[in-house]
C-alpha cells in the first residue's frame, strides 16, 4: 500500500496507545514485514513509503518482540545511483539510511516493555545488519558496450537505484543450550545401550541458530565435564570396543566405528548452516 509518512505515523501512534492499554502479549499474527523507501536524486527527505500488506498492529508486535531477543531482527538494503560524486553518494546513503530506521523508530516510540518502561530507541540501530550497494553508472554511461544510461539523473531509471528497503523479521527464540548439550550426550557416549541415535544428534543441531549458539554449546559440553562437540563426536562407542581374554579377567582394546560417522551429510550440512568447521575425525 503507499501512504504518506503523516498517515502512517497517525495510525501508528493510535496502534500503540491501543496495545500499551491492553497489555498485549499474544502472538504476532506475521513472522516478518518490508518496507521500501524510494528517493529523489541528491534527496534524503523520504516522499513516501512501500509497505504492501502491512497492518501497524503486527509491525508493533513484530518490533517489540525483536526488541526483546538476543540477534539482530532488522535488515536494511539500501542503494544509491551513480548520479551524484563518491562522497556525495556516501553522504546522502548515510542520510536515507538515518531517515529509514527513523521511520521504523517510531514503531516502538511510546511503547512500553515487559519492564514497564518505554525502549531506547536508538538502541533500534543495534538491531540491525546493514547491506549498501553503492550504483557507479553516471547519467549517459555507456553500459555492457550496448546500452545508454537516461541523460536525465531524474530519470526513474536511476530511481529505482535510489532506495532504502527494511525487513524486520523477529529472531528465533533462543534455545536452552544446557538442555541441548545433555540432549547430545545421552544420544552418543551417555547411551546405554549400543548406537549413537542419529535423529536426536540432527534435532540437537538444527536447534542451533548459528555459530555464536553453537560455541556457547562446546562450553556447555566442556561443563558437563566432557570433552567439545568434535572430540564426542570422533570417540568410540563402548559397543565398538573390541574384547579379549588372558589372564587378566578382561582387557579392552579400542576400536570400530566413532559415534558420529564424519561423512554423514546431514551433519555436514547443519555444521555448513551453523558456519563452523566440518565434522574430521
Amino acid at each position: 500500500m503507499k501512504i504518506t509518512r503523516q498517515e502512517l505515523r497517525n495510525i501508528i501512534q493510535e496502534e500503540i496507545s491501543i496495545l500499551s492499554e491492553s497489555g498485549h502479549t499474544a502472538p504476532c499474527k506475521v513472522d516478518e514485514f518490508e518496507v521500501t523507501v524510494l528517493f529523489d536524486a541528491g534527496k534524503a527527505e523520504i516522499p513516501t513509503l512501500y509497505a504492501p500488506g502491512a497492518v501497524p498492529a503486527d509491525i508493533v508486535c513484530l518490533m517489540r518482540q525483536g526488541m526483546e531477543r538476543d540477534r539482530n531482527f532488522i535488515t536494511v538494503k539500501a542503494g544509491t545511483s551513480g548520479t551524484g560524486s563518491t562522497r556525495a553518494n556516501k553522504d546522502v546513503m548515510l542520510k536515507r539510511v538515518n531517515s529509514a530506521l527513523e521511520e521504523v523508530a517510531i514503531f516502538l516510540d511510546g511503547y512500553m516493555g515487559p519492564t514497564k518502561l518505554p525502549y531506547a530507541i536508538r538502541e533500534i540501530w543495534n538491531k540491525a545488519d546493514y547491506d549498501l550497494n553503492f550504483n557507479t553508472i553516471k547519467p549517459g554511461e555507456v553500459i555492457a558496450g550496448k546500452y545508454r544510461a537516461p541523460n536525465d539523473p531524474n530519470d526513474p531509471w536511476f530511481k529505482d537505484k535510489q532506495y532504502v528497503t527494511i525487513k524486520v523479521k523477529a529472531p528465533p527464540v533462543k534455545p536452552n543450550i544446557l538442555r541441548l548439550a545433555n540432549r547430545f550426550l545421552r544420544a552418543t557416549v551417555d547411551r546405554l545401550l549400543p548406537g549413537t541415535v542419529e535423529e536426536e544428534v540432527y534435532a540437537v543441531l538444527k536447534s542451533l541458530r548459528d555459530a555464536e549458539d553453537f560455541l556457547e554449546f562446546n562450553q556447555a559440553l566442556l561443563k558437563l565435564g566432557r570433552t567439545n562437540f568434535y572430540q564426542v563426536s570422533c570417540s568410540k562407542g563402548w559397543d565398538s570396543l573390541k574384547f579379549s581374554f588372558g589372564v587378566v579377567p578382561l582387557t579392552v582394546v579400542p576400536g570400530g566405528p566413532t559415534e558420529i560417522d564424519p561423512e554423514d551429510t546431514t551433519i555436514d550440512a547443519e555444521l555448513r548452516r551453523l558456519g563452523v568447521p566440518p565434522l574430521r575425525c
